[in-house]
């Protein structure tokens, strides 16, 4: 189950005038009492979002979930996603995760902005171990270079894990016409 949401943080004017004087607002026209509101979306500011990633194994009888297919948590995985960002890549592995995420994106200037998360997850061996009882937590801040309306590079430094820090670097392909390599799992 991988829920999530992105709430878009935009900037709202409105104007109204009736000053036949002033260009640069509306004006009646001719018969109308008074001008229509102009209300429209200056820029796409930045975003808040939430997220909650639980991904359960099952398997029959002796079975278990090959190395290779098992996701991780902890830096960056294989497919770059990061998550638990001050533990080192691929820190803890196991057939059950679950995440949660906050984050926070803000333009500052021009196509730099500011990037702000907070990670919890945890990994379990079988599925009744998933719960957010004793979860590991991980913050990140750094700056990112927004490409429409999306930040397109990070770079993050993240702390707060019980392993010392780790520092980020992402390019999003996404926006570049490629992509990352097809997700194992």
């Amino acid at each position: 189950m991988d829920l999530g949401h992105t709430f878009n943080l935009y900037g709202q004017t409105q104007s109204e005038s009736r000053d036949p004087n002033d260009h640069n607002e509306c004006v009646p026209s001719v018969g109308a009492e008074k001008c229509q509101p102009i209300s429209f979306s200056r820029n796409l500011a930045g975003m808040i979002g939430i997220r909650l990633l639980i991904s359960e194994s099952m398997t029959s009888g002796s079975s278990v979930v090959p190395f290779f297919f098992q996701p991780t948590l902890g830096g960056s995985d294989i497919n770059g996603r990061q998550a638990l960002g001050s533990y080192q890549d691929y820190r803890f592995r196991a057939p059950n995760i679950l995440l949660l995420r906050e984050n926070f994106e803000h333009s500052i200037w021009g196509p730099l902005g500011f990037a702000f998360m907070a990670d919890q997850g945890k990994v379990a061996l079988t599925r009744g171990d998933i719960g957010f009882s004793h979860l590991k937590h991980s913050f990140a801040t750094g700056v990112t270079i927004r490409a429409g309306g999306l930040p397109a590079v990070s770079l993050m430094y993240a702390w707060g894990g019980t392993e010392g820090q780790h520092t980020m670097f992402n390019l999003n392909t996404s926006l570049l016409g490629g992509s990352s390599r097809p997700s194992l799992y």
